[in-house]
């Protein structure tokens, strides 16, 4: 029995950290597993992870779906559709990989963008992907 739900963020991480380089985000997008207190967007970050058990026949094989959050501040909600837009091409049917774990590669589930918050600037995201996860 291994922890693949800790193995799940570390490789939905992974796939999604290349965001910050693409020259296509809003200048200083972050990704993060933890948001870092007082930290500004754009933010890109792994949301809630969730687990259900796939074992038909005693062997650890899980299900897991896993909400990714895109937040951003600034006028007009088509900075966030790009930012969501780079989180579905870097794990939709992408493999993804970590230490002595099997996946499947992630399936887009939904996603939803908020209309603007009440100060007039901020736009949130969510993303939604399910996988199984298995030890190798």
């Amino acid at each position: 029995m291994i922890d693949l739900l800790q193995g799940a963020q570390d490789a939905v991480f992974a796939a999604l950290k290349p965001i910050e380089l693409d020259p296509a985000m809003p200048t200083g997008t972050g990704v993060f597993q933890h948001v870092p207190e007082a930290t500004q967007p754009p933010i890109i970050a792994i949301g809630a992870l969730t687990s259900d058990s796939d074992d038909e026949h005693g062997d650890q094989v899980e299900t897991i779906t896993v909400e990714i959050h895109s937040i951003w501040r600034g006028p007009g909600r088509a900075p966030l559709l790009a930012m969501m837009h780079a989180v579905r091409t870097a794990l939709d049917n992408q493999q993804i990989a970590a230490s002595g774990i099997a996946f499947e590669r992630p399936r887009y589930q939904k996603a939803a963008a908020s209309d603007v918050m009440e100060d007039g600037l901020t736009y949130v995201g969510l993303t939604v992907f399910e996988f199984t996860a298995e030890p190798a």
